[in-house]
């Protein structure tokens, strides 16, 4: 935020420990995608509202005020064609770890990093295939940074395995 980068002002409702409701609204993100692919804009339009419940799908919609369009993820066949997605801030990922992870997959593409959790409606709606978060030592994740974004992208049926599933286990991480 502070850079100018991307942010997202992110909302979750959670019921008895599981997240079923989530809305990002991501003001940086264009509404094309970032990685080359224009299938949801032809223009140059930024700020994206992506909004998702749990048996509902996801949707996006520009800030501006458009109608909502389902959205779904890039279906990869070949990993070497995947792009993947890791946190800007070298600080809150272990990024030796996710390249080592990457090359073994055999992903060749650069890893595509991106601020808070408009990564995760860029995921949503196909501008990446593989979102790979390793904690470094010593770093706390805390539920309300990916709680809303988890949904944006299980709401499109795709396995999120992830720190998320801990934090929700363990409530006293949803108290600090």
């Amino acid at each position: 935020f502070v850079r100018g980068d991307q942010y997202a002002i992110a909302l979750a409702l959670l019921d008895e420990g599981k997240v079923v409701l989530g809305v990002l609204a991501c003001p940086n993100l264009p509404l094309a995608s970032i990685v080359g692919d224009n299938q949801h804009s032809s223009n140059n339009e930024v700020g994206c509202l992506f909004f998702a419940q749990v048996g509902a799908g996801t949707y996006m919609q520009s800030l501006s005020g458009s109608l909502p369009v389902k959205v779904q993820v890039t279906a990869i066949e070949n990993s070497e064609e995947a792009s993947f997605f890791e946190s800007y801030e070298a600080a809150h990922s272990n990024r030796d770890l996710s390249s080592l992870i990457a090359k073994k997959l055999g992903v060749k593409a650069p890893p595509v990093r991106i601020d808070s959790q408009a990564k995760y409606g860029a995921l949503s709606r196909g501008d990446g295939a593989i979102y790979l978060r390793f904690p470094r030592k010593g770093y706390r994740e805390k539920i309300w940074d990916h709680a809303a974004g988890s949904i944006v992208v299980t709401g499109i049926e795709i396995i999120l395995c992830y720190i998320l599933a801990y934090l929700l286990s363990h409530n006293s991480v949803c108290r600090d």
